[in-house]
């Protein structure tokens, strides 16, 4: 909701939480984390932090490949675009 509303600093502390919990929870190697890091890549990109916003989308990639065993998958695809 946060990010909807461009509230980026909320949406950030939201999505920086639920990656810790699920973290916690299921281990970094799962789809959930993964899509985590992907949210937070979107927004650092539409703050321009790009370096950031790289970061986190490679990470995404990384755990979709290891969650997928390098298998084609959508998600993985996803990462990549």
């Amino acid at each position: 909701i946060y990010s909807l509303l461009l509230d980026n600093s909320n949406a950030l502390d939201c999505y920086n939480k639920a990656r810790s919990s699920y973290i916690q929870r299921y281990g970094k190697n799962h789809v959930s984390v993964a899509d985590t890091f992907n949210s937070l890549g979107i927004i650092y990109f539409n703050q321009l932090r790009y370096k950031e916003a790289l970061a986190a989308f490679q990470e995404a990639l990384e755990i979709n490949k290891a969650v997928y065993n390098e298998k084609p998958h959508i998600s993985v695809a996803d990462s990549l675009n």
